[in-house]
């Protein structure tokens, strides 16, 4: 970010990549300057610095890519294959492939719009280690050029999201806590998933994650204390030594059923 809206890494090919493991010949970069249509992709935004680079073969070459994942740990993945032309001699049918992942039906390609982004799913499907995916050209008259990929997005699959957010209470308190001090408004997400906010702790269980402390010393936070922390029905401690808040300690505070310090 800011780069990347959704704060995500995208690994450059290269010839000491981790994620490419083997083409022959070695592969063709494309790099253009030229905006990319990006309209059949959003909301998946994509960075420009991303989109606008492709991994090919030599043309002429009827030849494969394969792209390693290299995570060593099992579960269930959802592919994300990023694709637009940027040569300007390509046409409507000239680059034509197929993708191939373990335990996943060949998906078709056909990338007919120059300059124009857009992405297939592929998945959901297990995922174990040495698991990769196979491109390889349409060996037919129609079809000279062969694959590309401007990026891959692996995403692993939550098998039950919502049962993991925090508490849908305790969540709305902080986002109104952060909208009451300039000093908190680039925390962003779920307070305590996948990992708390730092000046927060949250519940361990199986259920929704409550929020029980909160620990905003020496944030410089300004102005009197929020009534939001009222709404943290199961906070046992409230930290919020050496900011420059200024009026009287609110009554609601001795109403927190659990609150101790």
């Amino acid at each position: 970010y800011p780069d990347d809206t959704y704060d995500r890494y995208w690994y450059p090919e290269g010839p000491n990549s981790t994620f490419l493991e083997s083409t022959t010949p070695p592969p063709q970069i494309l790099m253009t300057n030229h905006n990319i249509d990006e309209n059949n992709i959003s909301p998946n935004l994509i960075p420009e610095a991303v989109i606008d680079t492709a991994l090919t073969t030599t043309n002429g070459n009827i030849t494969n890519i394969t792209i390693l994942i290299p995570d060593n740990y099992a579960y269930q993945a959802l592919v994300m294959f990023y694709y637009a032309e940027l040569n300007t001699t390509a046409n409507a049918t000239s680059r034509q492939f197929y993708a191939q992942a373990p335990g996943f039906s060949t998906t078709f390609f056909n990338v007919s719009q120059l300059f124009s982004a857009a992405y297939t799913t592929l998945g959901p499907f297990s995922y174990s280690a040495g698991w990769d995916i196979i491109l390889y050209q349409d060996q037919t008259i129609y079809s000279p050029r062969g694959p590309l990929v401007n990026a891959l997005e692996v995403l692993e699959i939550s098998e039950s999201v919502m049962a993991i957010l925090t508490n849908p209470e305790d969540a709305l308190a902080i986002e109104n806590i952060k909208l009451s001090y300039t000093n908190l408004v680039n925390w962003t997400g779920d307070p305590c998933v996948p990992t708390p906010h730092s000046w927060v702790t949250c519940s361990t269980s199986d259920t929704a994650p409550i929020i029980t402390e909160v620990d905003l010393s020496n944030y410089n936070l300004v102005g009197p204390i929020s009534p939001n922390f009222g709404d943290l029905l199961s906070l046992t401690s409230l930290q919020l030594r050496n900011n420059m808040l200024s009026g009287e300690l609110p009554a609601w505070l001795a109403s927190l059923p659990s609150l101790t310090e």
